[in-house]
């Protein structure tokens, strides 16, 4: 075997082939206001040959951060996330059980918890020359024929590869920019087999409160002029409730978009629709039409799905442009914030008109006010007051009021989170209905006429 051969790097100690990030979306509560960012969670190892895991144990290696918390005076900042398991495995991902596979690559997980571990922020578009995170290893690494496969390494390894971002699976990254030149981001999947020729139903989601785009000054390790820092949460979106996942693999081909609109920790989105250079409903019918326009889709197969904060912006978006989608299920929120009847009553008038199909989920004990039944209530009024038969009116407006026995039995008392139930129990039926919808079109005057005219006939 040639010598250049023995190592993947120049520098990395002989038999060590490269070094990846594994990064994931994590809950931080260090700050006393829980937020989630993406953080190096792991890091992949590559040898030359197939490792002995027998010989591994955490204490042979640590991610080694690049910045120390500003928080910690600087003589007592720890630079090392220690590791919580070790092992092998095939490919460059964690085992969900911590068990190793036969395989060249070592995974090293980190406590993402750790206070080291929490300056491993990182943003999905981050360049390999600013992730973060080291790895040292502190003892002989051998191969499966008992020989020192790698000695341990002198200083701490750099990343020789980009990122891996676990927690996306098929969804790509896109930042589109407004109206105001700022960036607006979207994460997306295109169902398998995806054609450009085709005409794929699309699920446009939005998350809650907590997980949309924060900008730089909600980042520890960077200054606020730094091109990376704002998007080191992008992806949260994708993994605190789970409904894009479950869409992207319904049984019918579908185009799965999920935005992550421009937020602020301590704003709700429900009391600022607006921040400067930002406006989410408006950048919400951005990306609607951005995908229509690029990406094989059926216009009249549009269909919005909201959670808590994400859903009353999705309200005002097909309030604003209820032309738009076919049918909106809001889950754990209200159409409106508060108790606003003005605004709900315009709200509601312009869903009838629109004959916008709507099917509110949330939890009998759930935080805040009456957020299902009153606006099912109005639009079922509405409809009446139009002269629709009772059952389409039915087909049109459903609510559904999960009891807490039903959060109990799946372990949960979190009663905000009513797409536990809806995915554990109800998904089919909810999936079903949404997916039965195409966009409301009023006939004209003519078409009337006509239809009258062939039923005379």
């Amino acid at each position: 075997m040639a010598a250049d051969e023995k190592s993947g790097t120049q520098g990395f100690p002989e038999g060590v082939m490269g070094v990846t990030a594994l990064t994931s979306v994590v809950r931080n509560t260090a700050s006393g206001n829980a937020h989630f960012t993406r953080q190096v969670v792991a890091v992949a190892i590559r040898f030359l040959e197939e490792v002995d895991g027998t010989c591994l144990s955490p204490g042979m290696f640590a991610a080694v951060t690049d910045y120390a918390d500003p928080a910690v005076p600087p003589e007592v900042s720890p630079r090392d996330a220690v590791a919580t398991a070790v092992y092998t495995n095939s490919v460059p991902e964690l085992r969900t059980d911590g068990s190793g596979r036969p395989g060249r690559y070592v995974i090293v997980e980190i406590d993402p918890n750790a206070q080291a571990a929490r300056t491993l922020t990182i943003g999905v578009r981050c360049p390999l020359h600013r992730i973060p995170a080291r790895v040292r290893i502190d003892g002989d690494v051998l191969g499966v024929d008992g020989r020192v496969l790698a000695p341990r390494s002198d200083a701490p390894l750099p990343m020789t590869e980009p990122a891996r971002h676990l927690d996306t699976g098929r969804f790509v990254p896109l930042v589109l920019t407004n109206d105001d030149g700022n960036p607006v981001y979207v994460h997306y999947a295109l169902p398998v087999g995806y054609r450009a020729d085709g005409a794929y139903p699309m699920v446009v989601h939005l998350t809650g409160q907590g997980q949309q785009y924060m900008d730089a000054s909600n980042s520890v390790n960077f200054p606020v002029d730094d091109p990376y820092a704002p998007d080191n949460n992008f992806g949260a979106n994708l993994v605190s409730d789970g409904i894009a996942a479950h869409f992207s693999n319904h049984s019918e081909p579908t185009v799965v978009v999920s935005v992550q609109v421009r937020g602020d920790q301590d704003i709700p989105y429900a009391t600022k629709y607006v921040y400067p250079g930002f406006d989410g409903p408006r950048d919400i019918a951005m990306v609607i039409e951005h995908f229509l326009a690029e990406f094989a889709v059926d216009a009249d197969r549009v269909y919005a799905v909201g959670n808590s904060g994400g859903g009353m912006l999705l309200s005002t978006t097909i309030f604003r442009r209820p032309d738009l989608v076919a049918a909106y299920l809001l889950v754990n929120g209200p159409i409106v914030f508060g108790d606003n009847e003005a605004e709900l009553d315009s709200y509601i008038r312009t869903y009838a008109d629109s004959r916008i199909a709507v099917w509110m989920c949330r939890g009998r004990s759930d935080r805040g006010p009456d957020s299902a039944e009153l606006p099912a209530r109005m639009l079922r009024e509405s409809y009446r007051d139009q002269g629709l038969p009772e059952a389409e009116t039915d087909s049109l407006v459903r609510c559904s009021i999960y009891e807490d026995e039903e959060f109990h039995r799946l372990g949960s008392r979190n009663y905000h989170g009513a797409t536990t139930v809806l995915f554990s129990s109800h998904y089919e039926d909810v999936a079903r209905w949404l997916f039965a919808w195409r966009k409301y079109r009023r006939p004209t005057a003519d078409a009337a006429a006509a239809r009258d005219l062939t039923a005379a006939s």
